[in-house]
């Protein structure tokens, strides 16, 4: 999809092996409810799952629709910012290249289950 900005609710973060060139790369696939079912596929080393996975840790509230925004770097290099779809307001998280990605994961995917179980999502437009 070539588009900067997708509005939904995150449902679940799941792990995936992709083969390319004849190696396994582990690629980050962020499902997001929407007008339809979404799936935001990148690398799990690259500055886009980072900057998300950085910024949905947190998120305590999963049953409102976030927008996540792709944002153009230096070069070839692109960052993730997540907003809080009612206000607009961006979710500000401090970049840390050291930050244990996997923990993070599995964190958001226990506050994902929670907040499955305390709402319906229903359907909402895709803005971008």
């Amino acid at each position: 999809m070539q588009k900067t900005g997708l509005t939904g609710y995150i449902s679940e973060l799941k792990l995936t092996t992709k083969e390319f060139r004849e190696k396994d790369n582990i690629k980050l696939d962020i499902v997001v409810r929407a007008d339809e079912i979404y799936i935001v596929t990148t690398g799990i080393e690259t500055n886009f799952a980072k900057s998300f996975l950085l910024a949905v840790s947190l998120v305590q509230d999963f049953s409102k629709p976030l927008i996540i925004a792709a944002t153009a770097g230096e070069e070839n290099v692109v960052f993730c910012n997540l907003y809080d779809a009612a206000t607009k307001t961006r979710i500000d998280s401090k970049w840390n290249k050291d930050a244990d990605l996997l923990a993070i994961i599995d964190n958001v995917q226990t506050k994902l289950q929670t907040s499955k179980n305390s709402h319906i999502v229903s359907g909402e437009a895709i803005h971008f």
